[in-house]
C-alpha cells in the first residue's frame, strides 16, 4: 500500500513539473529574398555563442537560445550578413522575418 501511494505521488510530482520544463526561449522565423519574396532555404541562423540552425525547405526555423539579450545572425551564400539584438525572457518565442 505504501509503494503505491509512493508511486502515485511521484507520477503527480512529476506531471505537476512537465510544464516548467517544456517552455522554450527561442527565435522563430521565415527568411526570404527582400527582391523576390522567395522563402530561402538552407540559410544558417546562429547566435553569438555559435549556437545555430539551418532554414528547412521552406525558410522556416526555431532557434533555441538563453533568456537575455542575444545577438542572432544570418549567413547565405551570395547575399550580405544580418544581424539583430534582441531581447527574452525565460519561455519566450520571438518571430524575426
Amino acid at each position: 500500500m505504501i509503494w503505491k501511494k509512493t508511486i502515485a505521488l511521484v507520477f503527480i510530482s512529476c506531471i505537476a513539473f512537465l510544464p516548467s520544463f517544456s517552455q522554450k526561449t527561442g527565435v522563430t522565423g521565415l527568411v526570404k529574398d527582400d527582391k523576390s519574396g522567395q522563402a530561402l532555404p538552407g540559410v544558417t541562423v546562429y547566435t553569438s555563442t555559435n549556437n545555430a540552425v539551418n532554414t528547412d525547405e521552406n525558410g522556416s526555423y526555431f532557434l533555441e537560445v538563453s533568456p537575455g539579450v542575444v545577438t542572432i545572425k544570418t549567413r547565405y551564400v551570395a547575399f550580405k550578413e544580418w544581424t539583430q539584438v534582441i531581447s527574452l525572457t525565460e519561455g519566450e518565442t520571438k518571430a524575426l522575418n
